[in-house]
């Protein structure tokens, strides 16, 4: 019906009554809530697969969508598989780095585009029953750690360090 390849979303029409699960306020998530992420990693004819996280924060893109963090696993086929709390889906899983830098593994940072966000471009791409093109920006953390941004590429976002002052701890005797 319509889809927004920045964002890794997709509204199917389909010819039959499906049933749904109910969108969550991903702008009230509990810190360290249980999420559970669903998907088909290698597997896209098969059963799901699911993994267990927990909330970590929601990074906002400057011009972009609104993400959650989590340490649930996100692989390739979980993306555009929902992102689920107790009260509802919180996300649909898109993302996930496995390296801040060329010498540095990195394990447990998943990513999910906010049901704030999903909900947003999923009705404006049911509005318009056509392919929408939305706007990807420069991911900022909401009050958390200073010393970080990040930027999103799709489909992987990277975590950059921000340069730390210098501080001379030479003295003279």
């Amino acid at each position: 019906w319509g889809y927004s390849q920045d964002e890794d979303l997709a509204v199917l029409k389909a010819p039959f009554e499906a049933s749904s699960c109910e969108w969550a306020d991903s702008g009230h998530i509990p810190l360290a809530e249980t999420l559970y992420a669903i998907g088909w990693p290698f597997s896209p004819e098969g059963e799901s697969s699911i993994t267990r996280g927990i909330y970590s924060r929601s990074l906002k893109a400057v011009e972009g969508p609104e993400f959650i963090q989590t340490d649930a696993a996100i692989n390739p086929g979980n993306s555009g598989g929902p992102l689920v709390g107790k009260c509802g889906i919180v996300g649909i899983n898109t993302a996930k780095i496995s390296w801040s830098d060329p010498n540095t593994p990195t394990e447990g940072f998943g990513f999910a585009i906010s049901s704030n966000t999903a909900k947003t471009i999923t009705s404006k791409l049911i509005a318009d029953g056509k392919p929408t093109k939305l706007p990807i920006g420069k991911i900022q953390i909401k009050e958390y750690n200073p010393d970080y941004s990040y930027e999103y590429t799709n489909p992987q976002p990277t975590l950059t360090p921000k340069p730390k002052p210098s501080y001379d701890t030479t003295t003279e005797a």
